[in-house]
């Protein structure tokens, strides 16, 4: 498997990719299947992770032969192995170039990509039967094992892509750039066909490379992490009503239509949850927003503004706790900021609609991202007493909301598979999702939570209200108990998965 994050790896994590690398190697053991993990090593992680340096690489790329380094992480020796590739320039997992977007990413997931070519070439790691990608990041290994000649020994072996978020696809020039295909790789660039060339090149911007339309086109098989995902990605998107579908690559999705596997991603369900209750909710609140606020330079007013609201919320415990836990992008919060017809945000309309009830109902939201976003959410938690933004990321107190929380929202505009409903339903807490994608396959209205739809942006966020006051109806009654019970026991394992995996995937 080559990925650019791992959950097993501290630091090494942004986004639901993670977990599946961290979660799937060793489940697939238990198949004798034995799947190593390759990625880059950001910084000084693999002398943190205790990994043990192997080898230099000397990788050809760009014109020039780029210093790698390869270091074997290999845990209470099990056959499995994770190799982390070294350079200077891996200095973090994403950069945000907003000039030149993905410049940075696709010049560094190149390089890392050649090396992971050069690697398997000199027989320096055993030849897989199987090499698994994940995501645009690694596609460039497509490009290379496929079209480059140098690695034509390595034309037998088995190529899958996964692709956990189709909308971003590392689109990038050519020619005449730092960062572009020519200047990565200058001797496959000049002697493509124009067959090969059109299979790679983006189809709305013909003088750029796609590398996730790319991989679409090279591998063997294309696997999306839910089965409902897999049906709305070969039909065209449509913002202006909400729906999200192939965003441009939906012709070739059409294409390799017969290639093209949907199954859900597993969770783990041996991880207990966590100890403690609702004071211990804002305990472990206050200590991530402390630590936050230790590592800038300067204060954050919505740092404050979380620990002001913090104080307040410690006076009484609410009603009703509805939570969110996500990335801070469109696909995740398109339908809270969507305007009515009085140009507020939905989120407002929603949090006023939570002052009306006649209990304390309150809204927690814990995410990271797009700052203005962040900004939109800070001036709606200076404006209503009941809704607490934490603008960050912490694992264990992702895990205290999905424990504590009543009601979890997840108004998804899309959603490959997500992962916070499983973790959310695991603790017991219900779901109130936009049925759509791995949303739709995971919670059933009215058994194991709640679901709305609707025919634009307009619909989708009124239905989202209208969901929500049902639920607030509910809450305390023997249904809604119900749907609690339903979702506790709700199992979406990996030992469910893995056999489709083999069999659709690597057979």
């Amino acid at each position: 498997m080559i990925a650019a994050e791992n959950g097993a790896i501290a630091g090494a994590k942004v986004g639901g990719m993670a977990d599946v690398i961290r979660d799937l190697p060793p489940q697939l053991l238990q198949l004798d299947v034995v799947a190593d993990v390759m990625m880059p090593a950001i910084g000084n992680m693999a002398q943190q992770a205790g990994a043990q340096w192997h080898s230099q690489l000397l990788v050809p790329f760009a014109g020039r032969i780029e210093p790698c380094e390869l270091w074997l992480l290999n845990e209470a020796q099990q056959p499995q192995c994770t190799y982390l590739i070294s350079h200077s320039s891996f200095d973090r997992i994403y950069h945000s170039d907003d000039d030149r977007p993905f410049a940075t990413d696709a010049s560094k997931f190149a390089l890392f990509s050649a090396a992971c070519c050069h690697l398997l070439a000199q027989q320096v790691l055993p030849a897989p039967d199987v090499i698994h990608l994940h995501d645009w990041h690694s596609c460039f290994v497509a490009m290379l094992l496929r079209l480059a000649p140098q690695y034509r020994q390595l034309s037998q072996c088995r190529l899958v892509l996964t692709i956990h978020n189709l909308a971003l696809q590392g689109i990038r020039p050519l020619q005449h750039d730092s960062s572009s295909l020519a200047c990565w790789y200058p001797n496959l660039y000049q002697q493509l066909t124009a067959e090969q060339l059109d299979s790679i090149s983006d189809r709305h911007h013909r003088h750029c490379v796609n590398p996730l339309r790319a991989g679409i086109n090279l591998v063997d098989r294309i696997h999306v992490v839910s089965p409902t995902y897999a049906e709305e990605i070969v039909r065209p998107s449509q913002p202006q009503l909400g729906f999200f579908g192939g965003e441009g690559l939906e012709a070739d999705l059409q294409r390799r239509q017969g290639q093209l596997v949907g199954i859900l991603n597993g969770c783990d369900y041996q991880q207990p949850s966590p100890p403690g209750d609702y004071q211990q909710l804002l305990n472990s609140a206050e200590n991530a927003i402390a630590a936050w606020m230790g590592r800038q330079p300067q204060l954050r007013s919505v740092d404050q503004l979380a620990l002001l609201r913090l104080a307040q919320w410690r006076r009484s415990k609410p009603h009703m706790l509805l939570t969110s836990v996500g990335r801070l992008t469109d696909q995740k919060v398109l339908l809270l900021r969507h305007r009515q017809a009085d140009g507020r945000s939905t989120l407002a309309h929603l949090l006023e609609q939570l002052q009306r009830q006649p209990h304390d109902v309150r809204l927690l939201v814990l995410g990271s991202g797009d700052r203005h976003i962040a900004d939109e959410f800070r001036q709606l938690a200076g404006e209503f007493a009941n809704f607490l933004f934490i603008d960050g990321y912490n694992e264990p107190l992702s895990l205290q909301v999905f424990a504590q929380g009543d009601l979890f929202l997840m108004p998804s505009s899309f959603e490959p598979c997500g992962l916070s409903q499983l973790l959310a339903m695991r603790a017991g807490q219900v779901c109130l999702v936009h049925s759509v994608g791995g949303l739709k396959d995971t919670v059933v209205p009215q058994q194991h939570g709640y679901g709305f739809n609707g025919d634009d942006l307009d619909q989708q966020s009124q239905q989202l209200l209208a969901t929500v006051e049902l639920a607030l109806r509910q809450f305390g009654s023997d249904t809604f108990s119900e749907l609690q019970r339903q979702a506790r026991q709700l199992r979406f394992d990996w030992q469910r998965q893995l056999p489709i995996y083999i069999d659709k995937l690597y057979g």
